[in-house]
């Protein structure tokens, strides 16, 4: 069965991927409010912090997608990457 995975997402997708991943994005402004409570402590904006997530979901679309570093005959070693954080902790 051929892949019906868009290569290319639409925004509003790498939106809603990124507000999955942090609600904060759901409330306009939140991060700005956040930095303005830590005066004179550089803190990112709504904006940048917006667009790191998009970044995120892009990275994430593109693991679904097959376009990312996961190969099905690898799974082993990334189940392995995980078991060995989790001896190590």
């Amino acid at each position: 069965m051929p892949n019906t995975i868009p290569d290319e997402p639409s925004l509003g997708l790498l939106v809603s991927i990124a507000c999955r991943l942090d609600h904060g994005l759901l409330v306009p402004g939140h991060y700005d409010r956040v930095a303005d409570q830590f005066a004179g402590i550089p803190h990112p904006t709504h904006l940048q912090v917006f667009e790191a997530r998009l970044a995120d979901a892009r990275r994430a679309y593109e693991e679904i997608a097959g376009h990312g570093f996961y190969r099905f005959d690898r799974e082993d070693e990334y189940v392995a990457l995980l078991e060995a954080a989790r001896a190590g902790a």
